[in-house]
C-alpha cells in the first residue's frame, strides 16, 4: 500500500513538471500533462476500489466495546431480533401441560408475592428473562392474560423459544441471552445431552430451565453438557430498541449470571420497580442484599433461592428489609443448611 502511494505521488510530480514547461515543446507537453492528470484521476479511483469501505460501526468498535445505545446496534435489535406480540389467539396447553401437574415451590412463592404486590393492577410492563416456553413456570403469563400486562420475553434456548412463539403471547419476544456485560457478546450456552430421573415425565419443559452460560456453570457439570454459541445483548440495548424506560416487574432467572447482569444495568436511565431474582448460592444472600442496596433496592422477601427486590421509595417498598437469619459458623455445613430451611419457615432448631 505504501509503494502504491509513492507511485501515485511520483506520477503526480511528473505531470506537474510537464505542465510547467514553457519551451517550444510546451504545448505538446501540456497535452501530455492533461492526459497524465486524467489517467491519474482514474488511477486514484481504481486505487480506492482496491480497498473495501469500512463502516463507522467498525471504526467505533476499534475504540473498544460498542455502547449499548449505539444507533446501528439498536436498529439491528429492533428490526432483526425482536419479534412483535402475536395477534393470534393464545395457544396454551393449560391443564394438559405436564409442567403444571406439580408446581415448584418457587412458582407458589412468586404467585403469592405477585398477588400481594400488584393485586389487580392493569396494564403493567414486565420483563421475563429465562422465559422458557412462555407457559411452564411463567411468572408473567397470568399478568398478561388476566390483567392486560405486556412486555418482553427473553429466552436463549432455541428449542424453548420455538415453543414460546407457538403460545402466541401478547408480548415482545427475543431469542437471545441477557449479556453479563454492558455491551453485546457471544457466549456458550449449556444444553444437557439427555434428561433422566423419575421427575422427567411430570416436569415437562421445565427440564430445560437449568441451561446456563458456560462461564457460570459448576465445574462438575461442565463435562456432562453440550454447548452452543448464543448471542447475548445488554437489556439496556433491548429496552432502548423498544422505547421502554419504566418496567414494573423484572423476572431474572438465568442460572448464575443474574448479579453480573444487574451490575451492567443502567438503573439511573431505566426504572425497574420490582425484581424477582434467583440466586442459588444461599450463603451469599447477605452479600447480594447488601450489593443491591447500592443499586437502590431493598430485599423484602426470600424463600430458599428466590429473592424479591423492590426499588426504595416506591409503593412496593415497606420501608424495612428482610432480615436474613444468622447461622452459627461452628455448625457443620449440613446443620447450617437445616437452620436456614427452618428459619425461612419461621421455625427454630437446635443441635
Amino acid at each position: 500500500m505504501v509503494l502504491r502511494k509513492l507511485r501515485v505521488r511520483k506520477i503526480r510530480e511528473s505531470c506537474r513538471e510537464a505542465w510547467r514547461c514553457h519551451d517550444g515543446k510546451g504545448l505538446i507537453l501540456r497535452l501530455v500533462a492533461g492526459v497524465c492528470f486524467t489517467a491519474l484521476f482514474f488511477f486514484t479511483l481504481l486505487e480506492d476500489s482496491w480497498h473495501p469501505s469500512y463502516s463507522n460501526y467498525l471504526i467505533r468498535s476499534l475504540q473498544g466495546p460498542i455502547p449499548y445505545d449505539d444507533p446501528e446496534l439498536v436498529a439491528y435489535i429492533r428490526h432483526k431480533l425482536l419479534i412483535p406480540p402475536s395477534a393470534a389467539p393464545y395457544n396454551l396447553l393449560g391443564k394438559s401441560n405436564t409442567a403444571l401437574i406439580k408446581p415448584e415451590a418457587s412458582e407458589r412463592f412468586y404467585k403469592n408475592i405477585t398477588k400481594h404486590l400488584f393485586g389487580d393492577m392493569k396494564g403493567g410492563i414486565f420483563i421475563e428473562a429465562g422465559a422458557l416456553d412462555g407457559e411452564s413456570m411463567s411468572n408473567t403469563l397470568r399478568l398478561e392474560t388476566h390483567q392486560g400486562w405486556s412486555g418482553l420475553l427473553v429466552e436463549a434456548d432455541s428449542v424453548s423459544f420455538e415453543k414460546l412463539l407457538a403460545k402466541n403471547r401478547k408480548s415482545w419476544s427475543l431469542n437471545a441471552c441477557l449479556s453479563p456485560y454492558p455491551y453485546p457478546s457471544q457466549e456458550m450456552l449449556s444444553s444437557h445431552s439427555h434428561y433422566t430421573g423419575p421427575n422427567v415425565l411430570t416436569a415437562g419443559l421445565k427440564v430445560r430451565a437449568m441451561h446456563s452460560l458456560l462461564a457460570y456453570m459448576k465445574r462438575s457439570a461442565v463435562t456432562g453438557s453440550w454447548y452452543k454459541k448464543v448471542q447475548c445483548l445488554p437489556l439496556t440495548s433491548v429496552l432502548t430498541a423498544l422505547n421502554i424506560t419504566h418496567v414494573d416487574l423484572w423476572v431474572l432467572d438465568v442460572e448464575g449470571a443474574e448479579m453480573d447482569i444487574l451490575r451492567s444495568f443502567d438503573f439511573k436511565k431505566f426504572i425497574v420497580d420490582v425484581i424477582y431474582m434467583e440466586w442459588k448460592a444461599r450463603p451469599e444472600h447477605r452479600t447480594v442484599a447488601k450489593e443491591v442496596e447500592d443499586f437502590g433496592y431493598r430485599l423484602i422477601a426470600r424463600e430458599f433461592e428466590d429473592l424479591v427486590l423492590v426499588r426504595k421509595g416506591t409503593v412496593y417498598d415497606p420501608g424495612v428489609s428482610y432480615i436474613i437469619p444468622e447461622v452459627n459458623v461452628s455448625l457443620t455445613a449440613e446443620q447450617q443448611e437445616t437452620v436456614k430451611i427452618f428459619a425461612e419457615k419461621g421455625m427454630a432448631v437446635q443441635f
